[in-house]
């Protein structure tokens, strides 16, 4: 999938409705008509409250969630009904838990091997070859983790920290026309998620990645990426370019966008 005009986006979302339980007493609108151009380059930051449709946003951009009205376009290209696998070859993904997107009984080599294949027909053995394992250990050297020492290590007897640097590693290794981070960080200790916001920082700067990355905390908010959203019943309730973030601080933040009624929210 390649787009022949640089202007056209590489997110799309058109008019997309999602309603969870639709007809009964529990109905509940996630997403409420939204609309979303993302550019080439943009790494949008995306906060709100609990319920906003932050979460629902991301799997309906990666195919886990299918709309109930409006379209979903990848570089101009209508996914809206390609399945969660074929979208893969597209869109890298890291969780919240840093139990998700690596395989725990798989090596380090191992899964950056599997990573290396995403989108391609053949098996991961063909990836563990000399070259390759030199490559894989380049890449995690960088980050300081010793991960480049220990690539025959069980990925389930990582640290959390560690952990969340080589999912974030697989997702980004074939330079995906879109990173998906769903609150990434979230489920780590003040020092370690600095860690890895450092290195999500890195990556999306070294490899050009457009990303969307959804976070609970303020600081991340007005200190990463260039551009803001700020989403609340199902709408985009606030849209911030770089300029107009420039100089920007959790209080600016939480005054502009106090309509919402979970504030101790907002300060985590």
């Amino acid at each position: 999938m390649s787009s022949t005009n640089p202007s056209t986006p590489v997110l799309q979302l058109d008019g997309v409705c999602v309603t969870f339980y639709p007809g009964t007493p529990n109905a509940r609108t996630a997403l409420d008509n939204f609309n979303l151009s993302l550019h080439n380059g943009e790494f949008t930051v995306v906060i709100g409250s609990n319920g906003a449709g932050k979460s629902t946003m991301l799997n309906v951009i990666s195919g886990a969630v299918a709309p109930d009205r409006g379209k979903v376009f990848l570089e101009g290209k209508d996914v809206t009904q390609m399945p969660v696998h074929k979208r893969a070859a597209y869109i890298g993904r890291v969780f919240q838990d840093p139990m998700l997107g690596t395989a725990p009984a798989l090596s380090i080599e191992e899964n950056l091997a599997l990573a290396s294949r995403r989108g391609l027909r053949r098996g991961f053995s063909l990836a563990l070859n000399g070259d390759n394992r030199r490559r894989f250990s380049d890449i995690l050297k960088p980050f300081g983790l010793g991960l480049d020492t220990r690539m025959g290590a069980q990925a389930g007897r990582l640290s959390g920290g560690q952990r969340q640097v080589l999912a974030l590693l697989m997702a980004s290794m074939r330079k995906p026309r879109l990173l998906l981070l769903d609150e990434h960080t979230a489920a780590l200790d003040p020092g370690t998620a600095e860690l890895v916001m450092q290195a999500t920082r890195r990556i999306i700067e070294e490899d050009e990645l457009s990303a969307l990355m959804i976070t609970h905390n303020m600081q991340q908010a007005v200190d990463v990426g260039n551009r803001l959203l700020a989403l609340n019943a199902g709408r985009i309730h606030l849209d911030l370019d770089s300029q107009a973030k420039a100089g920007l601080t959790v209080d600016d933040l939480i005054q502009r966008f106090g309509t919402l009624s979970d504030r101790q929210l907002l300060h985590a």
